[in-house]
């Protein structure tokens, strides 16, 4: 009983384990070299200051204010901070999702970094709708989106994005 316990456990710790991290940001990846917009996970101190070294200026956060560090850092670097928190609730239900999306990839010009805690669930969601939005067919954008992890997303998040396929 102990044993399987003992998996159990395991299963949901590494189904829960972040990406690697470079330059001190999880999950980091440029998503437009052209327009110098990033994704990822939450930055630490290193992580902010290799964003300002790249260029950022634009800042979206899709996490909830008490899901990671915020990102005070970031504003007294210059950085103007949008926040389009996403709980683990409407995650669930995709209840806001849509509204959040919207408004978030309207925030996206030259020089920005979207992110969540982990860079995967939320952020891929945005990530997959900024690529409809610049003419990324869904086939395409959705692949993006899994590369970084995105295919263990909540329901809401999952139905959110299928109800754009076409």
């Amino acid at each position: 009983m102990k044993t399987h316990l003992l998996l159990i456990a395991l299963v949901f710790v590494v189904g829960c384990a972040s990406p690697p991290a470079k330059h001190g940001i999880p999950n980091l990846a440029l998503v437009d070299p052209a327009q110098n917009i990033w994704r990822g996970g939450q930055p630490n101190l290193e992580g902010w200051r290799y964003l300002k070294s790249v260029g950022v200026t634009n800042v979206i956060r899709l996490s909830p204010e008490n899901d990671g560090e915020p990102e005070s850092v970031a504003t007294v670097m210059g950085m103007t901070v949008h926040r389009y928190p996403l709980t683990g609730w409407q995650q669930f239900w995709g209840h806001g999702v849509g509204e959040a999306m919207v408004a978030a990839e309207r925030e996206i010009v030259p020089g920005t970094y979207f992110h969540c805690r982990r860079g995967r669930d939320r952020t891929g969601t945005l990530g997959y709708w900024h690529r409809r939005m610049t003419g990324w067919p869904h086939e395409a954008a959705l692949a993006e989106a899994k590369s970084y992890g995105w295919g263990s997303s909540l329901p809401g998040l999952k139905w959110w994005v299928a109800s754009h396929a076409n």
